[in-house]
Formats: structure tokens, C-alpha cells, sequence
């Protein structure tokens, strides 16, 4: 899937999948290519996009699939101690290079899973 943000200040896309059954164990596999383009040198941060989840089918709130986690970092429940997760947040690449990603997703237990790709711009600068 192509988002084009021709001259779009503003713009709001996301892809979202139906309604999942997911238990312990699973995980979620995708390839992602985030980019800008032609314009690859005004590619910026901004241009990321988010996978997010939610289980209750009625609510309009979504978590991240996994939250950035350091060594460290002990107070956060879903992090384990002495190892390191990116955030489920992936930002514009140069060289049109897809990106494998693998998560597992144990701690998703629900009939009613929903994964969404989500990608909000504010941009005055892509053309």
C-alpha cells in the first residue's frame, strides 16, 4: 500500500486489519517500507508510522504494540530486565529498503484484536 502526501500539509492514513484472535504465543510478521519518495533528503521523523492495537472493538483508543524498552528499565511491566525493545514505531528509510519485523505478542489475549497502521503527518516542507 502507497500513501501519497502530494503538497499535503496535513494528512491522516492508517490500514487496519479485522477483527483477530490472538492467544499466547503468537506474534505478529509484517515487511514495512517506510520512505519519502523522490524526496528522500526532506524525509523526516515526522513521517513515521505507528502499530498500534486495541482489543475492545468499541473503544477509539490504541496502545502501542510494543513500547520502547532499555536495560534498565525496570518500572515497566513488559520490559525484560537486561534487554532492549524498539518501539513499535518505524521511521522513513533512505534506499526503498523493506524491513522485516517479528513481534510476539503474549501478552495480546484476546478474540477481538485489532492491529492498526498508523501514520499522522503535519508537514510544511514535503512537496
Amino acid at each position: 500500500m502507497t500513501w501519497n502526501l502530494n503538497n499535503e500539509i496535513s494528512a491522516e492514513h492508517s490500514l487496519t486489519t479485522r477483527q483477530l484472535i490472538v492467544a499466547p504465543g503468537y506474534m505478529i510478521q509484517f515487511k514495512i517500507n517506510v520512505g519519502c519518495g523522490s524526496a528522500v533528503n526532506e524525509c523526516s521523523k515526522e513521517f513515521h508510522v505507528r502499530l498500534e492495537y486495541k482489543t475492545n472493538p468499541m473503544s477509539t483508543a490504541w496502545q502501542l504494540v510494543r513500547e520502547e524498552c532499555f536495560p534498565t528499565t525496570v518500572s515497566q511491566p513488559d520490559c525484560t530486565l537486561f534487554s532492549y525493545n524498539e518501539a513499535s514505531i518505524y521511521e522513513p528509510m533512505p534506499g526503498n529498503v523493506w524491513k522485516r519485523v517479528t513481534i510476539p505478542i503474549d501478552f495480546i489475549e484476546a478474540e477481538t484484536t485489532q492491529f492498526r497502521w498508523y501514520q499522522r503527518t503535519v508537514s510544511t516542507t514535503h512537496k
